[in-house]
Parts: structure tokens; C-alpha cells; sequence
């Protein structure tokens, strides 16, 4: 920590630091502020010297009003560090100053593993008072998950060292019995235990130990080893238990996102709203199981997965799980996912059965038992199910083909939209005849809003086709879900194209049918943007230019933000990509493409820097076609050629409003020149393009 102002003021005082009688206290020291306190002992670290008691004592007592409210990690570090430092500290004042030690929220690793460190490196030179007082601060900082726990299980080995020490052998125990995981207990380990019990006779924290060990690992455990109470067996530690709960508890109060994602939590989706009386398993039924025959005879014993609070210990066991009866059941949380993903074959294969004949219940028949909160949450759980394997389900891409022409495009909008960009096909042709044409029909009919979701949902499915599922190809990783093989056709270049033909279709679209609305005409360029990016990236032997409607929707707008976007993204398909698909040998393949952006930047040249945009609108595209007519009744309010100029441009006009309104840069004396540097300082991306030496 630095030296705030108080501690400062402290230091420049005409008297010797820190060395203060217990007359003038109040008056040099000012100890009634914490960071002066935790200041004083900052610079007791390493001081070779006999320690002030008065000052000492002051300083505790201060960090002890502060206790409830807590310390932040820097200051716990900043007070480990000294107490593990200072020379000459009493066991008295190290167990003093180790109490007032109570964090905010957490412990960092940094202040943990000094005490380890210390703990490890003195404990048999150390006052046993210290040794157990940091060991007891340890157990607390696990015990209410005040720490990362897995620092402490680094040490894991190390605390059956201190077994042989019979004052630290139940603080020892303890922690062990904290951190053991099934995959901690081996042979060895259990007959380090029992010979501390040969060296100090039996106790009841080893025994509850090996009872510990026992129920995880009975064969590697003696068989009388017998149950004991856990309060009695370790009531002498945890000394600081009562204070660590309240930061506990103040962290479960502030809702923290931490504490809530540390154990896992099973048939959560129970209890949801039925719309019948009738018994009959939930969409997602709990976790049930049954067993034919007695435990006893079963060659191996599997565990249950309901029986884990933790990813880290499902995890550990995963390859010794007993599945439930119906796989639909594992959709309740993440930790069900997972096992869902990596469990094989036979589990998808029941999952995908009972997966389809639960959609088809409760959205195509016409008398469903299923509540809408039901079916909204069915579908919460397969798209994160979807999400998590970054794979769609073909089952479910065959629900969404029946669905989709049922469909009246609001109920579960949002779910369906995050459904279909996994969504599984063979041809491009099966995928317009079920989807796209229902997706067209819907786009035509909606609102801007909805509009606008579509092109986002189709973007994701576009990006997942040449992110996930190409990439994964050229990778040559197995899919996660039934080991299924996407079609050769659904990732080839033709097919990706005719996707983003008919994207590009809908923008055009939109942006003629709601006039070039801003939210639309935002989501459409960006989704030009994410396609030229992906080309490149991936090297693909395409060129997705944007349309028309999209290019002079960005030169006409009234926002030069839109139309600076679009020059970025012209400039790229002249000196990226064009580059690109040039080095691969497919310079006559995209000839047109390469016309139709000689007149597009044409236009813009013409349009914002020349001033000649009907003069020599043959050499563009879209003026070529305009009647004479048109334009000499244009002439009438205003001269035609420099109505887009850059000093005229409406998009451009409150920026050059603001520079003539000022006094110094009379806006008739704003010469061309001066036009160029305020918009390559606002625009450089405009000033790129029109400046360019194009094709």
C-alpha cells in the first residue's frame, strides 16, 4: 500500500517515526485512522527493535473497531506481510494482529500463501500459539469459501506433515477433511494416519478423518473404523468461525454472482405451472432412478449425479456416473449439460428421442398438457444445451422444420431466434423450402424491430457455419453430439454464398420497404461487416459486397456516421479483399464484383469531391439510368452537381455550420482545402475512399 495523506503528514513531523511515548499518543499518532494503523505496521516490518506495547495495543484495538465492516485484499496483504515479517513479535501480539485480519469479501491467493509459507517454514521453531492461531485463520478463510480454495490444496500433502505434531495434529485434520475430494485418498496416505494414531493413540479427529476417507474409499480404510460426531471431534478449532460467517453473510446479502454459481443446484425447474390436473412428468422431469436387484451384487458402484455440488467434483467422477431414467432430466442445469456433451452416444441417443417427442407434445399437438412457462423454459434449456456444444441437434432442427410454418412469429420469438442459428441441414434447397421462405414470409410481414432480430439471428447463423462448423472441418474435430457429420454441401462456398445471397436480399428489401430505418440499415452493414471480416480471416474464396440498396443508403443518409461506414467498408474491398482473392488466382471469377465497386466508388468520388454526379453519371451506377428531366427539375432549387458535395452534403452540414457560426473561420472563407482537413479529422474513412486510387 502507499502512503496516504494522513500517514504522510505522520511522517514529515521533526520526530522519530513511530517511536512515540505512551504520553503523546493521542497527539502524534492520531491512531483513531485505520490507514494510519495499518500504516504503523507496514514500517514494523523487518525493524530490528523491541516493539512498543502501548502502540502496538493502539493500533490493534483500532483495526479491531474495523473488524465488521471488513478489510480490503490490498490491506490484508499489506497486514500478512507485516505480520509474518516483523522481528521480535510475541506469540501474544502475532495471534492479536492475525484476528483482526477479516476481509471484506475475499482473501487473495497472495496474503494466503504467505501465511502458508510461513506456517510450513517455522512451525517447529515458531510458539505452537502463532502456528495454530494461522492454521485456525486458514480453516475459517475454507470453510466459508473466503478464499480460492485451490491455493490451499496445493498444500494439501504438506498438511499431513504436521500430523506428527500432536498440538497441531486436529488443526491438521481439519483442514484435510475440508479439501479431500475422492481423488485425494490413496493407501499411503490413510497409513500416515494411522500412524499418527500409533504415535498419540486414537482421537477423535483422526478417526473422523479416516471415517471421511472410508466413505469415499472403504477399501482402503480399516473396516472398524466407526462414525463419530464432527461438532466433537474438531470443537477446538475455529476459533474465528463466528466472524468469517458474517462476512458470509454479507457476501449472500450483496447477491454476489460468485456465491451463487458455486454449487450446483438439481431439479430447479421443478414446480412450474401445469396446465392440467393430470399427473405427468414436466417438460424437464426430475432426476429419478431405478434399480433392479440389490446394491450388493452390482460389480461396480456408480455414483448418482444428483450426489455432486460442485463442476469440479462431478468432473473428477465423470467417467463413474450412473445416468438417470429419462436423459431429459440432465437439462436442468449446466453441470447436466455437461454430462450430456461428453457421457457418448447411448445417453444422446436416448436424450434425442425423448427430446423430439417432447417438442412435438407440447408445440404441435393441438391439446398440449404443457404450460407456456414450460415450454419457454424447454427451450432455455436446449439452446444453452446448443450454445454449450457450439452444435445444433438434429432433432431439433426437424422440430423447427415442422414448426416454423405453424408459427405466428411472437410466441418464444426470442428462443426460437437462438435456436436457428445451430439449426442442422443436408442441401441448401431443404434449408430454403423449410426455413427460409417461412423466415422471408415473416420478414416481409414484421416490424422494423423484428425486422432487424432476423438479420442478427441469420448473421449468427452464418458466422456458426463458417466459424464453428468450417473451421471444425478444416480441423478435422469430431462433433461433440452423436459423432454427427455435417454434409459436405452445408459448409461448401456455394451454399455459404446462396445463404448470404438471400441475407443480402433481405436487407434490400427492408431498407426499400421501411426507407432506410437507421436500426436496419445499422444491422444490415454490420452484418457486410462481420462477412468481409470472416472472408479474410478464414481465407474464403468469396466476395460478399454489399448490395445497392445498402451502399447508397449509406451515401444519401443524414448521418455521417453511416456513411463514413460504409467508405471504411468499400476502401476494404478495394485493398483487402480485392488483394486477397487476387493472390489466390481469382481475379476473372469476381470480374463483376470488381466492376460494380469501380462504380460505387465512382459515385462517392463524384458525388462528394468532384461535384460532377450527374455531369458523368454514365460513369456510375446509380444516376446512370436517371431521365434528364429528373435533374433540370433538381436544378430548379439548387445546383445539381454540388448538392452531395462535402461542403453541402446534408450528413455533413452541422459540422460546417459550426465552423462558419465561428467568429475566427468565416464560413465563406472555408475553401476546400480547409473542407478535406475537417473531414479527414471527424471522417478520416470518408477522405480514404474519395482520395483512393480506385480500379
Amino acid at each position: 500500500m502507499g502512503h496516504d495523506r494522513t500517514s504522510s503528514i505522520l511522517c514529515s513531523k521533526p520526530v522519530t517515526k513511530y517511536r512515540f511515548s505512551s504520553d503523546h499518543i493521542s497527539h502524534e499518532v492520531k491512531m483513531n485512522d485505520k490507514k494510519s494503523a495499518i500504516s504503523y505496521f507496514k514500517h514494523l516490518k523487518g525493524k530490528k527493535r523491541n516493539i512498543n506495547t502501548v502502540e502496538f495495543n493502539t493500533c490493534v484495538n483500532e483495526l479491531m473497531s474495523h473488524r465488521d465492516s471488513g478489510f480490503s485484499e490490498g490491506e490484508i496483504e499489506t497486514l500478512i506481510d507485516a505480520l509474518i515479517n516483523i522481528e521480535y513479535l510475541a506469540s501474544v501480539k502475532f495471534q492479536q494482529l492475525l484476528s483482526c485480519c477479516v476481509p471484506r469479501t475475499k482473501v487473495s491467493s497472495k496474503a494466503v500463501l504467505g501465511i502458508l509459507h510461513w506456517i510450513f517454514t517455522y512451525f517447529h521453531s515458531k510458539p505452537f500459539g502463532s502456528v495454530t492461531k494461522a492454521l485456525d485463520w486458514i480453516i475459517g478463510l475454507v470453510e466459508f469459501r473466503l478464499t480460492d480454495e485451490k491455493t490451499v490444496h496445493a498444500f494439501y500433502q504438506h498438511f499431513f506433515m504436521l500430523l506428527r505434531i500432536d498440538k497441531l495434529a486436529v488443526f491438521a485434520c481439519k483442514l484435510i477433511h475440508l479439501l479431500t475430494s475422492p481423488a485425494d485418498i490413496l493407501r499411503w496416505r490413510v497409513c500416515l494416519v494411522l500412524k499418527a494414531e500409533q504415535m498419540f493413540g486414537k482421537t477423535r479427529h483422526t478417526s473422523a478423518l479416516l471415517c471421511l476417507f472410508k466413505s469415499y474409499k472403504p477399501e482402503c480404510v480399516p473396516e472398524n473404523t466407526v462414525a463419530i460426531n464432527l461438532q466433537l471431534a474438531f470443537r477446538s478449532v475455529g476459533k474465528m468461525n463466528s466472524v468469517f460467517e458474517k462476512v458470509q453473510s454479507r457476501l449472500n446479502a450483496t447477491h454476489d454472482e460468485r456465491t451463487h454459481t458455486e454449487n450446483i443446484v438439481w431439479d430447479c425447474a421443478q414446480g412450474l405451472k401445469r396446465t392440467t390436473k393430470r399427473k405427468k412428468l414436466g417438460a424437464i422431469p426430475p432426476i429419478d432412478y431405478v434399480h433392479f436387484g440389490s446394491e450388493l451384487y452390482r460389480e461396480k458402484k456408480k455414483k448418482l449425479v444428483s450426489e455432486f455440488k460442485t463442476m469440479e467434483s462431478l468432473c473428477l467422477h465423470q467417467l463413474n456416473l450412473d445416468m438417470p431414467c429419462n436423459a431429459m432430466s440432465l437439462l436442468q442445469n449446466t453441470a447436466g449439460i455437461h454430462i450430456i456433451t461428453f457421457e457418448g452416444r447411448s445417453l444422446q441417443i436416448r436424450l434425442s428421442y425423448n427430446m423430439y417427442h417432447t417438442l412435438y407434445a407440447a408445440f404441435l399437438e393441438q391439446n398440449s398438457d404443457y404450460s407456456y412457462e414450460e415450454k419457454q423454459n424447454l427451450l432455455e434449456r436446449i439452446v444453452a444445451l446448443e450454445e454449450y456444444m457450439q452444435q445444433g441437434i438434429p432433432v431439433v432442427s426437424r422440430f423447427l422444420a415442422e414448426y416454423m410454418h405453424r408459427w405466428d412469429g411472437d410466441d418464444f420469438r426470442d428462443m426460437i431466434f437462438r435456436l436457428l442459428p445451430w439449426i442442422t441441414f443436408m442441401t441448401f434447397s431443404e434449408l430454403k423450402d423449410l426455413i427460409l421462405d417461412n423466415i422471408r414470409t415473416l420478414f416481409v410481414t414484421s416490424s422494423v424491430e423484428v425486422k432487424s432480430s432476423i438479420i442478427v439471428m441469420l448473421s449468427r447463423f452464418v458466422q456458426n457455419l463458417i466459424c464453428v462448423i468450417l473451421n471444425r472441418r478444416r480441423e478435422e474435430l469430431p462433433n461433440l453430439f452423436l459423432d454427427y457429420s455435417d454434409s459436405i454441401e452445408c459448409s461448401t462456398t456455394e451454399t455459404l454464398q446462396n445463404i448470404i445471397q438471400f441475407i443480402s436480399d433481405l436487407c434490400s428489401c427492408g431498407l426499400t420497404l421501411e426507407q432506410g430505418n437507421y436500426i436496419l440499415f445499422h444491422e444490415s452493414l454490420k452484418f457486410f461487416e462481420m462477412i468481409s471480416f470472416l472472408e479474410e480471416k478464414y481465407k474464403l474464396p468469396m466476395w460478399s459486397m454489399m448490395p445497392p440498396a445498402v451502399v447508397y443508403n449509406g451515401l444519401f443518409s443524414t448521418n455521417a456516421v453511416f456513411m463514413s461506414r460504409v467508405c471504411k467498408l468499400l476502401y476494404r474491398y478495394l485493398n483487402v479483399t480485392y488483394v486477397a482473392l487476387r493472390k489466390m488466382g481469382l481475379r476473372k471469377k469476381f470480374s463483376q464484383e470488381v466492376h460494380r465497386l469501380d462504380l460505387y466508388i465512382t459515385d462517392f468520388i463524384n458525388c462528394l469531391q468532384k461535384s460532377k454526379c450527374f455531369e458523368k453519371k454514365e460513369d456510375g451506377y446509380i444516376f446512370e439510368d436517371m431521365p434528364d428531366k429528373h435533374i433540370e427539375d433538381l436544378s430548379l432549387y439548387t445546383t445539381a452537381n454540388r448538392a452531395l458535395e462535402l461542403k453541402n452534403h446534408f450528413a455533413l452540414l452541422p459540422y460546417m455550420s459550426c465552423v462558419g457560426s465561428d467568429p475566427v473561420l468565416h464560413y465563406e472563407a472555408f475553401d476546400e482545402e480547409d473542407v478535406m482537413l475537417l473531414i479527414h479529422t471527424f471522417f478520416p474513412d470518408i477522405i480514404q475512399l474519395i482520395t483512393c486510387e480506385h480500379l
